[in-house]
């Protein structure tokens, strides 16, 4: 009798525990700041008329983390349900060229000119 109670107690104890841990925060993606660029690309050997320069495509690669910096400060304010949330933040991650975060940029920047264009009137 004492070992059932012992091991019901155990398996309510071990329940509530999971699911204080299913709930923790979701993690936030971060951006890699620090990168190199090649200076001389294999392609350059070849072809040199084809590749931009390491200093034009350093520029590139900073234009690129700034606006996924943006466009990760966008997510954080709006108003959206964490299933997309979730979902738009996988696709910045993992795939930037995506079609849904796409769309989801340029309607955000469709309503923020609206905005822009209501407040001058």
């Amino acid at each position: 009798m004492k070992t059932l109670k012992n091991r019901v107690g155990f398996c309510i104890v071990f329940f509530a525990l999971t699911q204080l841990s299913a709930q923790e925060k979701t993690k936030s993606i971060v951006l890699k700041k620090d990168f190199e660029i090649q200076k001389h690309t294999i392609m350059e050997r070849f072809e040199p008329g084809y590749v931009v320069s390491a200093t034009e495509r350093a520029e590139m690669k900073n234009k690129r983390i700034k606006n996924a910096e943006y466009t990760l400060g966008v997510l954080d304010t709006i108003e959206i349900s964490n299933r997309k949330r979730k979902q738009l933040l996988h696709d910045l991650k993992y795939n930037p060229l995506s079609v849904r975060l796409n769309k989801f940029i340029v309607d955000t920047k469709f309503e923020d000119s609206d905005m822009a264009d209501q407040e001058e009137n």
